[in-house]
């Protein structure tokens, strides 16, 4: 789903 992939994009935020 292309919802998975901002869901990524704030994984990765989360980890900063």
């Amino acid at each position: 789903e292309l919802r998975v992939e901002l869901y990524e994009l704030l994984d990765k935020s989360d980890m900063t």
